[in-house]
């Protein structure tokens, strides 16, 4: 029988706030157990939410964009500007622009990039190792690699990815940065990119951004290719960089499950899945979704019209999906996690991320054995100024 739900209990101080380092808020877990599609408060104006941690039933939502906008979403009150953007786009035209997209990150173009990636890890590395420990990791390492990664691939000057971050920060920022701020950044990005298009139009280079000028294929606008370009660039080194700090991070303050790699690197792919279930990438649940017809899930009734956060984070720990869903185990198979997503908008570079994730640990694990935290697990930052899960800094010795 559908029930037209109250607010939850456990869901009364939604949205939560999660502890720093990288468990869930214990939330998470009440609701998953006892209500894995629970209403919580309403927004500003009285829309009616909801909040998704049942795992088949994210799945379900993630996959059915026709039930679950993120285009009606878009334009919600606190929600990030993303209107003519790929994350805020639904049918003919996400498929459209995300077709045109696809083509930079087949597994092709991710093979190809491999040797690339290893010779930006091993430089790095090998900058660190003559400067001596202690040392920042985040900052040589795991910042610059993904950030060199999708310039390479894109085409930017070298000269001018630093002003990337910086930008970039202010795409993910939950508080440094006010909306004034963020949509500067957003125009002054736009408007290089812009200009270095124009540059490509007039002279090709070997890149994918003058593969994505000269497409005969694709019929996207001037705007559509520039935020197109923004949200490869944007999650192609933010998203990447954060994630490679904290499963680092996961490995150095458990020994045994980086001793467990590191006597046989052929266990890194399998690894990686497990740390990208186990380790939430945002803070919070990620973009919101409209209803656009009434939905039954769990036997709750969604309405035209409500609003729909999904949780992957806390769907990864259901136990009706995974076994000993709250243990890491690094050696799991079949691993379907929803740590990139699922359905239409599944993560475009995951292949890329999953390569540098790889190639960084690998590269970390042979040439540094005796690598270790320089402070306490307890000293070290967490940037709670984002709404991606990060430290500030990674200082370690070896």
């Amino acid at each position: 029988m559908l029930v037209m739900n109250d607010v939850h209990p456990a869901a009364a101080g939604y949205p939560f706030v999660c502890p720093r380092g990288l468990g869930l808020h214990p939330a998470y877990q009440m609701l998953r157990e006892q209500a894995p599609v629970a209403q919580v408060p309403a927004l500003a104006g009285g829309r009616r939410a909801w909040v998704v941690t049942g795992y088949h039933s994210a799945r379900f939502a993630l996959l059915h964009q026709e039930l679950f906008s993120r285009q009606l979403a878009a334009g919600l009150p606190g929600s990030p500007p993303l209107q003519d953007t790929l994350l805020g786009m639904d049918g003919d035209r996400h498929t459209r622009v995300r077709q045109v997209a696809s083509r930079a990150f087949t597994p092709r173009r991710v093979d190809h990039l491999r040797p690339r990636i290893q010779q930006t890890a091993t430089h790095l590395l090998e900058v660190i190792l003559v400067q001596g420990p202690p040392a920042d990791l985040a900052e040589w390492v795991l910042w610059p690699l993904p950030l060199a990664v999708i310039g390479d691939l894109l085409g930017v000057p070298t000269d001018d990815r630093a002003q990337f971050r910086t930008w970039g920060d202010a795409f993910v920022s939950s508080s440094s940065y006010d909306e004034d701020q963020a949509a500067h950044a957003h125009q002054a990005m736009g408007a290089y990119l812009a200009g270095l298009i124009d540059q490509r139009r007039r002279a090709p280079a070997d890149d994918l951004l003058s593969a994505l000028v000269h497409d005969d294929t694709s019929d996207l606008t001037d705007v559509e290719l520039v935020n197109l370009v923004i949200a490869i660039l944007v999650g192609g080194f933010e998203t990447t960089a954060h994630l490679l700090g904290t499963q680092v991070y996961y490995l150095l303050t458990h020994p045994q499950q980086m001793a467990y790699l590191r006597q046989d690197l052929s266990r890194l792919p399998a690894a990686v899945e497990e740390l990208l279930r186990t380790i939430p990438l945002g803070v919070g649940d990620g973009l919101p979704r409209v209803a656009t017809a009434d939905v039954e899930l769990e036997g709750s009734l969604i309405r035209k019209g409500d609003v729909v956060f999904i949780s992957a984070p806390a769907a990864n720990f259901d136990a009706d999906a995974f076994v000993d869903a709250d243990s890491v185990d690094l050696s799991r198979r079949d691993n379907l996690h929803l740590g990139f997503g699922h359905g239409p908008h599944y993560c475009l570079g995951a292949g890329l991320a999953r390569a540098e994730f790889e190639v960084v640990l690998a590269t970390l694990l042979e040439r540094l054995p005796g690598l270790q935290l320089a402070v306490e697990p307890d000293e070290l930052t967490w940037n709670d100024r984002s709404l991606i899960r990060g430290l500030c800094a990674l200082p370690v010795r070896w």
